[in-house]
């Protein structure tokens, strides 16, 4: 059993228990318990970089048995499979420009989690993710506490705390879109170094790719399901920017 290992640059060099045992032992320990074929390139990726994903297309046109894992580091040091059971890769393989498959490193910008001002109908949000938990309340005073929300993660779990009856009626159906594209419009038309940093990804494809198994604005990356509604989105202000 022989294997090719990449792991990305971004990657090595980890803190905590996987950089104490040496990110390429410790992956090639875990990926050599289910391996059963013989010459198999592993790419493990930061989902940025544009080697990795280079390494992944070049075996894959060459016919190899190619395995795609990425790395995910939200306070915990993990390294995931990214599944295909929608063949979604081998469209993405076709594409000129790599993907950005999920927001790590260069790309977190993209999430709403990220810190950045937008005001909103005379209200300023310190980040999208808080306009968007406050625009579902039907009351004011339970979209005034999640727009003061220390940090987005609270806004979230404030607005996920809110009870069916305390939620705007549509919501679900379809204010929900509204609101999302109302803070991504503002988030990068308002603030000139987002900007700038989206117009940059040119024409890449962008996937809001997680593990947590959210696959209506982002894509499962355990199984390549997902309707990508926050990628597609972005992709869209994206095009807005350019005219």
């Amino acid at each position: 059993m022989s294997f090719e290992l990449f792991v990305s640059p971004k990657i090595k060099g980890l803190s905590g228990l996987w950089g104490l045992l040496g990110i390429e032992e410790r992956a090639l320990k875990c990926l050599n318990e289910k391996a059963s074929e013989d010459s198999e390139l592993i790419v493990v990726w930061d989902g940025a970089s544009e080697e990795g994903w280079r390494r992944y297309v070049e075996g894959k046109r060459d016919g190899r048995r190619v395995r795609l894992f990425v790395g995910n580091f939200k306070g915990r040091e993990r390294i995931v499979e990214i599944g295909n059971k929608s063949g979604w890769l081998e469209e993405l393989v076709k594409e000129e420009e790599p993907p950005i498959l999920c927001f790590l490193y260069d790309y977190c910008f993209l999430s709403n989690m990220y810190p950045c001002k937008v005001e909103i109908e005379g209200t300023v949000y310190p980040s999208v993710e808080h306009y968007y938990q406050a625009s579902k309340c039907l009351y004011p005073m339970d979209a005034r506490e999640i727009a003061q929300a220390k940090t987005p993660a609270m806004a979230k779990k404030l607005g996920s705390k809110l009870r069916k009856y305390d939620i705007k009626p549509g919501w679900w159906q379809y204010l929900k879109e509204e609101a999302m594209w109302k803070g991504l419009l503002a988030k990068f038309t308002q603030n000139k170094e987002l900007k700038e940093k989206l117009l940059a990804t040119g024409r890449r494809r962008i996937f809001d790719g997680n593990i947590q198994g959210e696959i209506y604005w982002g894509i499962s990356l355990k199984s390549g399901y997902g309707l990508n509604k926050l990628g597609e989105m972005l992709e869209k202000v994206r095009e807005e920017l350019r005219q």
